[in-house]
């Protein structure tokens, strides 16, 4: 029971075993699993395109299958975590469609229902897109903030359409609903504390997972180097991944797992990164 799921991977398991049955499982499994991680890239690769005019797709790709494939093989959560974190946040900050607010919100609200442990960087695109409207009041006053966000109805299709599948399955599935919260907040990896991943992390025993920290560590630092230069707002992203990075210290394979969705905004920032400084430094 440690390791438990949100209710769209049991429904999307039950969809295939009704197509396929159970000898037909396995090969669904995989075929949604590929789909899902070339969908994930698709929209890294758009989001990338937006904030830069970086080109090296040869480099991209590399770099995000030694990151992410063989962790996210088999974890059919976690990619589809991922593709509704990552297309939710294009949806809502660089797509130009109509109802942009209301797909995003469907989409954040889907990665919660997928896994729970992605509610820190859910929130935290929400916040963000907040901040934005706060900084077009352009207001110093927190009550005149207040009354323009009040005014945009674009907020209110965002947050009804991220509120409106949670409320239904608490309607209509209310024990799906008390495993989702209860169960799955309890082994969130965000509520471990500093001093407990410090100790898991500098445990001798560890020391075969060092790498993986220290390409984190360093893709943090580059992150945090690129929104005091640039600031750009995927650079922000950094903010996150620190607290997430530092409540998954305990170092084992399983733990970083759960790290991958905001280790995908740290790639992002990276390339973004070395694309507007060595596009400086050529114009220098």
């Amino acid at each position: 029971y440690l390791c438990v799921q949100g209710p769209v991977v049991y429904v999307t398991g039950w969809i295939m075993e009704q197509i396929g049955g159970k000898n037909g499982l396995q090969f669904f499994s995989k075929i949604v699993f590929l789909l899902l991680f070339i969908g994930t890239i698709i929209f890294i690769i758009k989001i990338i395109k937006a904030e830069s005019t970086f080109n090296s797709w040869v480099v991209f790709s590399i770099l995000f299958f030694y990151l992410f494939f063989e962790p996210l093989k088999g974890n059919l959560d976690m990619i589809f975590a991922s593709f509704f974190l990552i297309s939710g946040y294009y949806y809502l900050f660089y797509s130009s469609i109509k109802y942009k607010e209301g797909l995003s919100g469907l989409l954040l609200s889907m990665t919660l229902l997928t896994k729970m442990t992605s509610l820190f960087l859910v929130l935290f695109i929400i916040g963000i897109y907040l901040l934005d409207w706060i900084n077009k009041s352009k207001s110093n006053s927190l009550k005149d903030n207040i009354i323009f966000i009040l005014q945009k109805k674009k907020m209110y299709v965002l947050i009804f359409s991220f509120l409106l599948p949670i409320l239904l399955l608490f309607i209509f599935k209310p024990y799906l609903y008390h495993y989702l919260i209860t169960i799955q907040l309890l082994w969130a990896q965000y509520g471990l504390t500093f001093i407990g991943a410090m100790v898991h992390f500098l445990n001798p025993l560890n020391i075969f997972y060092v790498p993986n920290y220290a390409l984190v560590l360093f893709l943090i630092t580059i992150n945090v180097y690129g929104l005091i230069l640039y600031k750009k707002r995927i650079f922000i992203f950094c903010i996150p991944a620190i607290i997430t990075f530092l409540n998954i210290l305990r170092a084992t394979s399983a733990n970083y797992y759960y790290f991958l969705p905001a280790l995908m905004f740290l790639l992002m920032g990276l390339l973004i990164f070395l694309n507007n400084y060595c596009t400086e430094h050529k114009k220098i």
